[in-house]
């Protein structure tokens, strides 16, 4: 079984994020003092042309959401993050700002100097305006939509990268459930929505689904979404982790077949699966 596979080939890549979290671009950095107040906007972009790329950085799994609102931890787009309008209506665009209010609020965490920090910028009224200051790198942020995420002045890692924050997100993820993992014969909670896949020839650049029942005719028993066929949660994450590693930018074991994004690996660890791209050129 295919997804087997990927769980096994996750399982030997200590590399790989852990449940809860995933390597993510983050083309701005919002630089805040211990009050709150911004005093710089970085990019972190690097190369030219095609070549050029944000910085990854190790952050909370993105939420899924089509046209529902639904905000990530300490990292989004802008009309999430600061509640400024880029494509959105503004009643709208003041909902998601809310939302990822809220979503921050409700992270169980002691006192964090970086946390407090964002929660007091966020709370300042007047913090569009502040981000003018910022010129040809605010108006970027605006024109590209592109996601940004926070650090606290005088330190060297985002605030959603501080161990204490990064436990506490940890400790919020689900643990096992009554279900019956059809990949692993464990019990676990059923995934109702796994990741979306990445990087595949033709589809959305959001990503496109392997698992889905999106229709009345394909549901049994009226069991909702993933309940129709329970992948846990845990093997979920592993494998939809797994095959997004495997079709990533930087992958040296994918190649496109005509109109198929071919991915491959071997049961083991080898030099040999990551070489096995250079026998087509």
């Amino acid at each position: 079984m295919i997804l087997q596979a990927l769980k096994e080939y996750y399982d030997r890549k200590p590399e790989l994020p852990r449940p809860g979290f995933e390597l993510k671009e983050i083309p701005f950095v919002l630089v805040l003092k211990d009050d709150g107040d911004p005093v710089a906007l970085e990019t972190t972009y690097e190369g030219a042309g095609k070549a050029r790329r944000a910085k990854r950085f190790l952050l909370p799994q993105g939420v899924k959401r089509a046209n529902n609102i639904a905000a990530n931890l300490l990292w989004d787009n802008p009309e999430y993050v600061l509640g400024v309008v880029c494509k959105g209506k503004s009643e709208r665009v003041k909902l998601q700002h809310d939302a990822f209010k809220q979503r921050l609020a409700n992270l169980a965490l002691p006192y964090n100097p970086g946390v407090k920090a964002v929660q007091a910028f966020l709370d300042n009224p007047n913090k569009v305006e502040l981000m003018e200051a910022f010129g040809e790198c605010w108006k970027d942020v605006k024109e590209t939509g592109a996601n940004l995420s926070f650090r606290l002045a005088g330190q060297s890692r985002l605030v959603v990268e501080q161990p204490d924050v990064q436990a506490a997100i940890a400790a919020c993820v689900v643990g096992a459930g009554d279900d019956i993992c059809l990949v692993t014969g464990n019990k676990d909670a059923a995934e109702l929505l796994h990741t979306a896949i990445k990087g595949v020839w033709g589809a959305q650049s959001s990503g496109a689904n392997i698992v889905s029942f999106n229709l009345d005719a394909f549901r049994s028993f009226n069991k909702e979404q993933g309940a129709n066929s329970p992948v846990g949660k845990t093997a979920a994450f592993a494998y939809t982790t797994a095959l997004n590693h495997l079709l990533g930018k930087d992958s040296k074991q994918r190649l496109q077949v005509g109109d198929a994004s071919t991915v491959f690996w071997s049961s083991r660890e080898t030099k040999f699966e990551r070489e096995f791209a250079d026998f087509f050129g």
